[in-house]
């Protein structure tokens, strides 16, 4: 603790020696043992103490952290849910079918309609996660400090 050696702490003892005598030496030897004891003791709890408050602090940040990607979550999931609905809206008016056609080319055109929607349906798909996708980043860059 003090960095002390051997030398030092002897000359320690003969001062001791000289100054309280043989009688009390033990006795004040022991009672300085004990403060010692007490003051790094005393020391280890204020130590404890310090980290238990900045473990705390860091729990609360990480709460806070918790509650602002709950919310951007609930953002997401709303964006996603109000994309979906347009998305649905918007393949319903696209794949409106004509309803007078003649029947011989009526189901070759069903064929190709079908073939046509699939596609049409993955595009459409494809542009609803990217536009979510870019939405969501712009929701969550502040919460990464980017």
């Amino acid at each position: 603790m003090f960095d002390l050696g051997f030398w030092e702490i002897a000359l320690i003892v003969v001062i001791g020696l000289l100054v309280l005598g043989p009688e009390k030496l033990p006795r004040a030897a022991r009672s300085v043992g004990l403060w010692v004891g007490k003051a790094r003791r005393t020391l280890a709890e204020v130590k404890r103490d310090i980290d238990r408050e900045l473990d705390a602090s860091d729990l609360k940040e990480l709460t806070n952290v918790k509650e602002e990607l709950t919310d951007t979550k609930n953002i997401f999931e709303e964006t996603a849910s109000e994309l979906n609905k347009q998305v649905e809206k918007d393949y319903e008016t696209v794949a409106v079918k004509p309803q007078f056609e003649k029947p011989a080319t009526a189901a070759k055109k069903e064929t190709a309609s079908e073939e046509r929607s699939v596609s049409g349906e993955s595009k459409v798909a494809t542009w609803a996660w990217l536009t979510t996708i870019t939405i969501f980043w712009d929701k969550a860059q502040p919460l990464f400090h980017i």
